[in-house]
């Protein structure tokens, strides 16, 4: 009997290179969407619905052997986002449960851990106290599937930045903002990169859907640290020009602060310097997200590994940048 998956994000970036790793493997992929014509291929089904009305794609869960959950709401204001993130996954987990699904794969993220300033990150490590409303918004959702005393297996895949040739934000969206403007890089970029491959994290998933038992969260990084100067050294070769400004912590703060003041005074300010001088825009990071890129701590795959005998297969370089 062919097993079937059910599976949300599927149009996603890493839901579509999940169906690709799946159908091979022998899988039937039904994949909630939207539209349906955003899905296709052999043995993919569409579901049509959305994650804030169960009514939509309950019913496609009957005679799911499993469910991966990779979608992420997409309300504009973050807050709300972030709860429609919580609240549809555990609408999805419980009618899940009720169609008798056996195991369940939540894609996480390592934005849930607090990178301390260097060290080891395992899942042991504490769970961050950031105001971020996505760090908060997987934190939250990470702590109420883990209550959950009945229902499908479970198990957490926590990948570290996920890039790949075909994009995605680390090496899709980055690379173009680099065309378009300048990327703050704080510390000089000797933070830590701890990254994975899409397609290595489509195989974690597919590892997970089939060991014999699963339970618990897991770190999906490759196991080859990089610094964020090393990383960004490749996306410049790409893009072919100098496009960040690698400065201290404290300067990378102050040139944020003022990148990323949307009062309209501020705006005006940036239009006319850059008008007058010629220079592109630049693109600044959040308190968070300047943290998390000075930290120079190593996240451990070493469970992942134990577990599910997963070992990334890609180095990262230049031809894998969108």
């Amino acid at each position: 009997m062919t097993p079937t998956l059910f599976l949300t994000g599927g149009t996603g970036y890493v839901g579509r290179h999940v169906i690709e790793v799946m159908t091979p493997a022998g899988w039937a992929v039904r994949a909630l969407t939207r539209r349906a014509e955003a899905v296709e291929g052999e043995g993919v089904t569409p579901v049509v619905g959305d994650l804030t009305r169960v009514d939509t794609f309950a019913r496609g869960l009957d005679g799911c052997t499993a469910l991966v959950h990779c979608a992420r709401a997409s309300h504009e204001d973050s807050t709300e986002r972030a709860r429609q993130d919580v609240d549809g996954t555990l609408a999805l987990w419980e009618a899940a449960r009720q169609a008798g699904v056996r195991r369940c794969i939540h894609v996480s993220t390592m934005s849930v851990y607090a990178l301390p300033a260097e060290g080891t990150v395992d899942e042991t490590s504490p769970y961050t106290t950031s105001d971020d409303p996505y760090a908060r918004s997987k934190v939250a959702i990470e702590q109420a599937l883990l209550a959950q005393t009945t229902g499908p297996e479970l198990g957490i895949l926590q990948p570290g930045c996920v890039y790949g040739a075909s994009g995605g934000w680390w090496t899709g969206t980055l690379p173009d903002l680099m065309r378009r403007g300048t990327l703050l890089v704080p510390d000089y970029g000797r933070g830590i990169a701890n990254l994975i491959h899409v397609e290595d994290l489509a195989g974690a998933v597919l590892a997970a859907l089939t060991v014999e038992t699963i339970s618990g969260r897991f770190i999906i990084t490759d196991g080859r640290p990089i610094t964020w100067a090393e990383f960004y050294d490749v996306l410049e070769a790409v893009v072919g020009h100098l496009a960040t400004l690698r400065v201290s912590t404290e300067e990378a703060r102050i040139l944020a602060a003022r990148a990323l003041d949307h009062r309209l005074l501020a705006r005006v300010r940036r239009a006319v310097i850059r008008r007058l001088t010629g220079r592109p825009p630049v693109f600044g990071q959040d308190t968070h997200a300047i943290t998390q890129a000075t930290s120079r701590a190593v996240l451990s795959p070493a469970r992942a590994a134990a577990v599910l005998g997963f070992r990334a297969q890609r180095v990262f370089g230049a031809d894998q940048v969108g």
